[in-house]
């Protein structure tokens, strides 16, 4: 749910038979959808259209109010008070230049107003205190037009990844009868491998899995040979 309950469904669920039966209200912040352990995102689509195009100048403010919500709902999740600094170049004339300053502001404001409701946040830490940066794509107008070169980048260009609730492949894999089927492989924060290699470069992930993969080989004198020739036209495959 969001930062709060809206005020009306509180007042209908008390005045309601289920009243009664409701020990108490716990609110949970997870307004949000992570992909990985350091990537989230909202689901959102139209948000460029509803921030940037001319004709839905109307929605700003309220879409603004909404990202600022969902933004404090990961905050919250995290236990983060957040110093927040935003991008507002002074040399831009477009209308939209003020965005990371409007939202900015809007997610001090939610953040603040979240603090004075609950009284036990941040809780107690020892980290350094984070600091949230908002800024916008004209910070880096070159990055869409270029091509990554890591490991996930590659293995989304050269295998047939499905990129749902979960990102999967389809490898085929031999039974114990010797037949093959094809079975759908999970990529997630589960596998390792993957976790601290997809974001490297090819030429380091190339060099880091064919060396940990010859210490596999080397710590398993009996690994039969035809395992052996499955697995390294797999990891072939992979890199």
């Amino acid at each position: 749910m969001a930062l709060e309950l809206d005020d009306r469904f509180r007042d209908m669920i008390l005045k309601s038979p289920a009243r009664g039966f409701i020990a108490g209200e716990t609110v949970l912040s997870i307004d949000f959808f992570p992909r990985e352990s350091h990537l989230y995102t909202f689901r959102d689509p139209t948000s460029f259209y509803n921030l940037y195009h001319p004709e839905c100048r109307g929605l700003v403010r309220g879409h603004l109010e909404e990202l600022s919500k969902k933004i404090v709902c990961v905050c919250a999740s995290l236990g983060e008070y957040p110093t927040i600094r935003y991008f507002r170049p002074p040399n831009l004339l477009h209308e939209a230049r003020v965005l990371s300053e409007l939202l900015a502001k809007n997610v001090q404001t939610e953040l603040d107003l979240y603090a004075q409701r609950h009284p036990d946040f941040p809780p107690p830490s020892n980290r350094p205190r984070g600091v949230l940066f908002v800024v916008d794509r004209s910070i880096d107008l070159f990055a869409p037009a270029l091509h990554e070169f890591t490991y996930q980048a590659m293995a989304h260009d050269l295998l047939p990844i499905k990129d749902g609730e979960k990102v999967t492949y389809v490898v085929k894999v031999a039974t114990a009868g010797g037949a093959e089927e094809e079975k759908d492989m999970v990529i997630g924060d589960e596998d390792q491998v993957w976790v601290s290699n997809r974001h490297k470069h090819m030429k380091d992930t190339i060099e880091k899995l064919m060396a940990d993969f010859q210490k596999f080989l080397g710590d398993n004198k009996n690994f039969v040979d035809r395992f052996v020739r499955q697995r390294t036209v797999l990891v072939r495959v992979l890199i």
